[in-house]
């Protein structure tokens, strides 16, 4: 049974219809591929339900709040709403412990211009019909001794009454200025109980991590452009992209379950660490499917080996990938001795200001060491 909130009313048809993901339609360049900040965004059953449910408070000016766990998805999802709009601008605060009042009014004062009108004083957008204030981790910002946080007052204040009170205790209006924001829940370490007086007078929106299959095909996607690159043999694995995906976010679960953020706190792993692994094979080259498993499993280790704090820990992950390997792609080798560097390979970078790593075996490795020391020391020698 499908799930009824992936369904949505068409006012046109006078009908409910059912959100529908077609990866035919989903096209992207490697161009907008080399952001890993900003990944595009597939638009998936639940990021067309999410963005579908957000959309209509943008619309509407209304404020809201989107809280999900880290690396769900809430900026892309946001991001992705407000560039179907028309003239808009939108500035974006970094909330940290220290954020306050203070910053809000400085970022208001450089976007907008201020008028008078007959009730008082007035903030207007420099540009565009509509200036979006969004505050990304609004729930960081540290309480008083009153268990009260400025910044939170201060939005709670905006939001009520449309204005604010500056320092010489006038009322300033604001017009056209919509206020959203996004947070991870407080039972995260680090993040604060939001006001009820605040989250009161604010929409809501709860995002869940996207499912296994959802991010596998998001993953197979991105696949798709990445080996469709003249560094990945020109599309000749582009067919391979669903197994690898699904290899990936298989090994990216076992791993999760493997190591918990309650051992370790830096052993959180988010679909962030998904998006790395994906777009760190961008900076290899891997001409044939032997080379490309060989910069996958190299990229893992990077990724999970090196955060593991003893010898028990990466032995216990080097067998997980080997069973992965051997599970999803046949591959029942071992890449120990294998390392890549960037003056081996000689392929025209992804990603510009970076050279491309080229495969290496140890022994060359060892060899190529040695070179650049005696290099080295003619160069600067004495």
């Amino acid at each position: 049974m499908t799930n009824l909130l992936n369904n949505y009313y068409d006012p046109k048809g006078s009908c409910f219809k059912s959100f529908i993901f077609d990866n035919k339609q989903q096209t992207f360049t490697i161009e907008e591929m080399k952001n890993e900040s900003k990944p595009p965004l597939v638009e998936t059953i639940s990021a067309q339900r999410d963005s579908k449910m957000i959309e209509g408070w943008f619309n509407n000016d209304k404020p809201f709040i989107v809280v999900g766990p880290e690396g769900c998805g809430k900026s892309q999802i946001i991001n992705n709403v407000i560039k179907r709009q028309r003239a808009v601008n939108v500035a974006t605060i970094h909330c940290n412990a220290q954020t306050s009042a203070f910053h809000i009014i400085q970022k208001l004062n450089q976007m907008c211009t201020q008028s008078s009108k007959s009730q008082g004083r007035v903030y207007r957008p420099k540009e565009g019909n509509k200036l979006v204030i969004y505050l990304k981790d609004i729930n960081l910002p540290k309480p008083d001794k009153y268990d009260t946080i400025q910044l939170i007052a201060f939005m709670h204040q905006i939001v009520c009454y449309n204005g604010f009170y500056d320092e010489n205790l006038e009322f300033v209006f604001l017009e056209r200025i919509q206020i959203i924001a996004s947070m991870t829940p407080a039972t995260v370490v680090g993040r604060h109980k939001l006001s009820c007086r605040f989250t009161a007078n604010v929409c809501i929106a709860y995002i869940e991590d996207p499912p296994n299959q959802e991010l596998e095909d998001i993953y197979s996607l991105y696949l798709k452009v990445i080996l469709g690159h003249e560094n990945f043999g020109n599309g000749a694995m582009v067919n391979s992209s669903k197994k690898i995906a699904r290899f990936c976010v298989d090994t990216y679960e076992n791993v999760k379950q493997k190591f918990s953020v309650d051992d370790h706190r830096h052993y959180l792993l988010t679909p962030k660490e998904l998006t790395k692994w994906i777009m760190g094979a961008m900076r290899y080259e891997a001409q044939g499917a032997e080379a490309l498993v060989e910069v996958l499993a190299y990229e893992a280790f990077r990724l999970f080996r090196d955060r593991l704090v003893n010898i028990e820990s990466r032995q216990a992950l080097d067998q997980l990938i080997y069973n992965q390997l051997r599970t999803h792609l046949k591959y029942g080798n071992t890449i120990g001795n294998i390392s890549f560097l960037s003056k081996i390979s000689t392929v025209k970078p992804i990603f510009p200001g970076y050279n491309t790593l080229g495969r290496l075996e140890k022994d060359d490795l060892i060899q190529t060491i040695k070179e650049t020391i005696k290099s080295y020391e003619r160069e600067f020698k004495g």
